[in-house]
């Protein structure tokens, strides 16, 4: 077996031992050929009294002994083989799908009374999570694999929770969300015609002899989405942050992630990410999330004094 093949099939033992025991296979079956052999010889030119007796019956009845022996014997090989190769399978699944059962459980016990599926994605780099509705309306949460092995329990327990928030609050609408990209487009189409309408004008064609039409089409969507996101998901952001911590105080669960986790985004943040976002994030600043959970829930300024951030906080 090749490398390469051993790379695409994890399992590779299974394979390789079902060649050992096919190997050991032979060496049965060269002994019961050496017994035919015997008993044949015995047949042509053996004493008949001995052929007739009883030797010949523990010959031939030892033979059978060995076929049979032999076939349970790699009955048995094979039985096992499959046996532990599925129970090893088995046993890798129920460590890769623990983490999901675990988020299952908190999402359960943050919000019993609404059915909220929740799934990690393994085929993203990035740390992150976001709450998401399908066509039929059932609601999830997507958490993916780096953001799990990144921020600590406190602070996944408000991730999730503030996920959460987003569907007890409504904010994912997909009709809404349909009507809004319309606007945008409509805003860009109406903008796109003015321009080519202008250009179109022998005088101003020549003045105007640039791409300006592809320019203002993105810059229109990119005011239209600036606009909805610095009302309406920005609103919804401190709104999930704030029912994200009261979801956390009834099921008991520590509040000091809603903290730590805004901290690491902030400390985590460079210069283009602040500038970018500031323009096309829904997402308010760390240092503004932190201070309007702190209005709702004083007791995160011990926080914020103990670490001296945001400084912005009045006492």
């Amino acid at each position: 077996m090749s490398d390469e093949d051993r790379d695409k099939n994890p399992f590779t033992w299974e394979s390789e031992s079902y060649e050992k025991y096919e190997s050991n296979l032979p060496t049965i079956l060269d002994v019961f050929e050496v017994i035919v052999i015997l008993v044949i010889l015995l047949a042509l030119f053996g004493d008949k009294r001995i052929i007739d007796g009883y030797i010949l019956n523990v010959i031939l009845w030892g033979s059978l002994a060995v076929v049979v022996i032999a076939a349970i014997m790699l009955l048995l090989c094979c039985f096992i083989t499959d046996l532990i190769g599925s129970a090893i399978e088995w046993i890798l699944n129920w460590f890769k799908t623990r983490d999901e059962r675990l988020l299952k459980k908190l999402v359960k016990k943050l919000a019993p009374n609404v059915t909220i599926h929740i799934r990690i994605k393994d085929d993203v780099d990035v740390a992150n999570a976001c709450a998401t509705e399908d066509i039929k309306g059932r609601k999830y949460i997507f958490v993916t694999r780096p953001l799990l092995k990144k921020v600590s329990k406190e602070e996944l327990y408000f991730i999730v929770a503030h996920e959460i928030a987003h569907h007890l609050k409504n904010h994912i609408d997909i009709k809404r969300n349909l009507e809004m990209t319309k606007m945008a487009m409509t805003a860009s189409l109406i903008i796109l015609s003015i321009i080519r309408l202008i250009k179109s004008i022998p005088f101003l064609k020549k003045i105007l002899n640039f791409p300006l039409d592809i320019l203002f089409s993105l810059l229109s969507e990119a005011m239209m989405g600036f606009a909805l996101n610095k009302t309406v998901y920005y609103q919804h952001e401190l709104e999930a942050d704030v029912e994200g911590v009261r979801l956390l105080k009834e099921a008991g669960l520590p509040i000091r992630g809603a903290y730590d986790s805004l901290k690491r985004c902030e400390e985590e943040e460079n210069f283009m990410d602040k500038v970018l976002g500031f323009f096309l994030d829904e997402h308010p600043t760390p240092a503004k999330r932190v201070q309007n959970l702190v209005e709702h829930y004083p007791e995160l300024k011990q926080l914020v004094d103990e670490y001296n951030w945001p400084k912005s906080i009045d006492a």
